[in-house]
């Protein structure tokens, strides 16, 4: 990584904590956070993880925390069961509340109802990590192993198709989505994003084909159904298949 590139690096990061939205997430203004997480100890952070990746240039998950918590004091006070893990079973429990109590990995239900005292630093780990997943889908090539690129607003409404879709592409930015299946990657012995991420760019490319040719194929519901239906038995915290957030039942509607 080139000094150009490491300046996108840390522009991405630092723009990634002070968008509306995080901070509206997180309930701090820009100058408060910036008093809890200096400008100064993301550079120093950024330096460090920038050489924290695969042979193919993408980041190692697993590596990130560790790293993020010797420059980031709010990250010091780390859960029993780690960030990475934390953060993952904060995003299930998020779609799948019932099945909290089923849960007995680490005393997660224990850990979970901390989370006044964890929620920040759980905050800032999946903001950066989203900042990191962008910098690759900006600089490295394109991977239907690694990547579902949403369509866009203009493609969903120009052609027709599902509105609701709309709703899905908030709530999977909302819930990270995508940033807990790199998480998964790195923790569980599942690869959920290889098999989502492949079956969707087939489904989706000749979903426009046959769109293209005339035939009424709504490509927005078959996005969506590549992330439906699946609910986990009771028992088990994560069986590797796609979420099931809803689409195309009408409750993602509104």
């Amino acid at each position: 990584m080139n000094a150009y590139t490491l300046s996108n690096l840390t522009d991405m990061v630092k723009e990634g904590l002070h968008t509306r939205r995080f901070l509206k997430q997180i309930n701090l203004t820009a100058e408060a956070l910036d008093r809890i997480i200096t400008r100064t100890s993301v550079d120093e952070a950024v330096v460090e993880v920038a050489f924290m990746t695969n042979e193919d240039g993408r980041f190692r998950t697993e590596a990130v925390p560790g790293v993020l918590k010797r420059h980031i004091p709010v990250l010091v006070n780390e859960p029993s069961c780690g960030w990475l893990k934390y953060c993952y079973y904060y995003i299930l429990a998020r779609i799948y509340p019932e099945n909290v109590a089923y849960w007995t990995d680490d005393h997660i239900e224990t850990v979970l109802s901390r989370d006044d005292e964890y929620g920040l630093g759980r905050a800032v780990v999946l903001q950066i990590l989203r900042s990191l997943y962008r910098y690759e889908r900006r600089y490295l090539p394109f991977s239907p192993l690694w990547e579902m690129r949403f369509l866009s607003p203009e493609e969903i409404i120009e052609n027709g198709f599902s509105e609701e879709y709309l709703k899905l592409r908030d709530i999977s930015t909302e819930y990270y989505i995508y940033e807990f299946m790199r998480i998964g990657c790195a923790i569980t012995p599942y690869d959920t994003l290889g098999h989502i991420g492949g079956v969707h760019y087939v489904a989706v490319y000749a979903a426009r084909q046959l769109f293209a040719a005339g035939v009424p194929v709504d490509v927005a519901l078959v996005y969506g159904s590549l992330l439906s239906p699946c609910r986990y038995p009771r028992n088990r915290s994560y069986c590797g298949k796609p979420l099931c957030l809803g689409f195309g039942t009408g409750k993602l509607a509104g």
